[in-house]
């Protein structure tokens, strides 16, 4: 695996998180839209007529995004499952625990920095090396 390959193997954890972040937002405003309406969307009852039924439609939008949500959430999962082993492989803890707490735990550069005791800069310039070895171990 080339550097530029691993770098793109871990930002799709981390583009992947968003998802499903923005997909957990969106679902909570649906939730309480749909209360608006006198309850929870398993207690509505959607009637048929021959009138758009917004509260059946938005009830069935809901439904839809709590799938899509799922199936976003255990694709993130099973590739941090695959990045946490290939961390794991690599050796050298100091390095690890970058990739880790910036891939797995999706942590911003100024906290892991903070946390580790490092500058930002740093941090980064670690950061650099650690994606090095993690494509060099992906190659064994």
């Amino acid at each position: 695996m080339t550097i530029k390959q691993a770098k793109e193997y871990l930002r799709e954890a981390r583009r992947l998180y968003k998802v499903v972040e923005i997909k957990k937002t969106r679902l909570r405003y649906l939730r309480d839209t749909l209360d608006c309406f006198g309850g929870t969307p398993s207690a509505i009852k959607v009637k048929e007529s021959p009138t758009i039924d917004r509260v059946g439609n938005s009830v069935a939008r809901l439904v839809d995004l709590e799938m899509s949500c799922k199936e976003d959430l255990m694709l993130m999962l099973d590739l941090q499952e695959e990045i946490e082993g290939q961390i794991n492989r690599m050796g050298r803890y100091g390095l690890q625990i970058i990739l880790y707490e910036r891939y797995i735990n999706n942590k911003k550069w100024q906290t892991i920095a903070h946390e580790a005791g490092y500058s930002e800069g740093y941090t980064k310039e670690l950061h650099k090396k650690a994606v090095k070895l993690f494509a060099e171990t992906a190659k064994e």
